[in-house]
């Protein structure tokens, strides 16, 4: 027997009155929520399976009606419904849609639980060529919402569950996507640079084999990245470049922003070998792309960029300033900060104001460690706390810091890195009281050798700086004053006047 309209009207009626109902809304048709959700919840589940499917294939044809002449409708609700009535394809699309304006929003928590749903769904579904696609866009746009959370791991392993169904699929396009993008997680993530060159490498011979400009640059910057990790300076240069050059050739909006960060990166490998005019341009050319781009992200990337050369060269207040812009505006939107935090603390230990440096170094080794990062400069956040606990003359805690960053470094192959918390051991060690003559400079020379194999002649400088010095103490004076002038002619060519005068501080009593 149907139920007449006044019949239904009255039945809700009835159970306002009983207070188990009340009215949502009025316009633009009457609405009815249930005033608790227990009741709603013993409701549902009083009704037979077969029942509560029918209701819902009900609803989701009413609403799909509806969202015909009102483009307003809530997708939640069509997803709510979809999946309610076991419509599997249905619900596919409106959860991917829901979860597409819920990110809008900047909800990617709620995002993420609609796109694992949507894979669920997906799940329910036969296993076709359209199914195992949409199972790889699905946790491409996953990915998109757990990066905001912080949840990498989680990433990492979406990641590589896409790479199995794109290989499955015999799909070379979205493979080579996903290869460059597993290539980013296994360098920032898990801190396995070498797996992602491989990773790097396969993407990018994809990129050649179809002639796919666009991932052919996204492989070139991932590997490049990678490479830089590993203190293979030579490559990521040829590389970064190569993207750099072609990026720049492009007027596309994606294709500029990688231009921009690939300067940004060239910045950082120049600085690293002293090469400081070059890096400075490439570091402003980025700034100039990404101010006319209106990208958060790449500004703040850019100025981080800039500030980084500056700390490298020694121009502190040039460093701090682009720095604190940059700070600006990852808090402004949200971004992962630990870069950017990290190399100003570091400048500010620098520049004397050693507590505000070791609180915001503190405050990023916290974060990094709460999100189980591994990724790539982990060691050296470890290593400049460890120097500001050293100015502070927390010798025992800059110890254990440093040894930390030295055993990262190794373990990770980051040679780069290595090297300059090798440096920092031995002016710690030289710091203790008896002093620990052969250990101390065993240290130096060991990051010695290291920067000298790794070209990295601001370090090689600072190497020589810091064996002048402890020579000096040990009343080896022709010996300090070889060193000493070593570090002050390098600086002077690399243009470190802050070093310089540093160097010249401890030449005085020798001349």
């Amino acid at each position: 027997m149907r139920t007449g309209r006044g019949d239904l009207r009255q039945g809700l009626a009835h159970l306002q009155a009983a207070e188990f109902l009340y009215e949502a809304h009025l316009f633009p048709e009457p609405e009815y929520t249930f005033k608790y959700a227990l009741t709603h919840e013993v409701a549902y589940a009083s009704l037979l399976q077969e029942r509560r499917i029918a209701l819902h294939v009900r609803i989701l044809e009413a609403l799909e009606r509806r969202q015909a002449d009102e483009p307003s409708v809530v997708i939640e609700r069509l997803a709510r419904h979809a999946l309610g009535a076991e419509a599997w394809a249905k619900a596919v699309r409106y959860l991917r849609q829901a979860a597409q304006r819920t990110m809008a929003r900047s909800s990617c928590d709620a995002a993420a639980g609609m796109l694992r749903e949507a894979l669920r769904a997906l799940e329910r579904l036969p296993e076709t060529p359209e199914t195992l696609a949409q199972a790889i866009d699905v946790r491409l746009e996953l990915r998109i919402a757990l990066i905001p959370l912080g949840r990498y791991q989680d990433v990492l392993g979406v990641m590589r569950e896409a790479e199995g169904l794109a290989t499955r699929l015999g799909d070379r396009a979205r493979l080579g996507r996903i290869l460059a993008d597993i290539c980013a997680r296994l360098r920032n993530v898990a801190g396995e640079h070498r797996q992602a060159i491989e990773v790097g490498q396969r993407a990018l011979a994809i990129a050649v084999e179809s002639g796919d400009q666009e991932l052919e640059r996204e492989a070139q910057y991932r590997t490049g990245q990678a490479y830089f990790a590993i203190g293979d300076f030579r490559q990521a240069l040829d590389l970064l470049s190569r993207c750099a050059e072609g990026a720049g050739e492009d007027s596309d909006q994606r294709a500029q922003l990688f231009a921009s960060w690939a300067h940004s990166w060239l910045a950082l490998t120049l600085s690293n070998l002293g090469q400081f005019v070059e890096a400075t341009s490439h570091a402003q050319e980025a700034l100039r792309i990404a101010e006319g781009a209106d990208h958060p992200y790449t500004l703040a990337e850019a100025l981080t960029g800039v500030g980084s050369v500056a700390l490298a060269q020694g121009d502190l207040d040039r460093a701090i300033n682009a720095l604190e812009r940059s700070r600006l505006l990852i808090r402004q939107w949200s971004f992962q900060h630990w870069a950017v935090l990290a190399r100003l603390g570091y400048a500010c230990v620098l520049s004397a104001r050693v507590d505000e440096g070791r609180d915001l170094l503190e405050e990023v080794i916290h974060d990094a460690t709460t999100m189980s990062s591994m990724g790539v400069g982990r060691a050296m956040q470890l290593a400049w706390l460890g120097e500001a606990y050293l100015h502070e003359g927390r010798l025992d805690d800059a110890l254990e810091r440093t040894q930390q960053a030295v055993s990262l470094a190794q373990r990770h192959q980051e040679r780069s890195h290595e090297a300059w918390s090798l440096r920092l051991l031995g002016e710690i060690v030289s710091r203790r009281d008896p002093l620990l003559v052969e250990k101390a400079e065993g240290y130096y020379r060991e990051a010695l050798a290291l920067a000298v194999d790794l070209d990295m002649r601001p370090l090689v400088a600072h190497c020589h700086f810091h064996l002048g010095k402890l020579l000096r103490k040990l009343d080896q004076q022709e010996q300090a004053r070889e060193h000493l002038t070593t570090a002050t002619t390098m600086y002077r060519e690399m243009t470190m006047p802050f070093w310089v005068d540093q160097a010249a501080a401890e030449m005085r009593p020798l001349v």
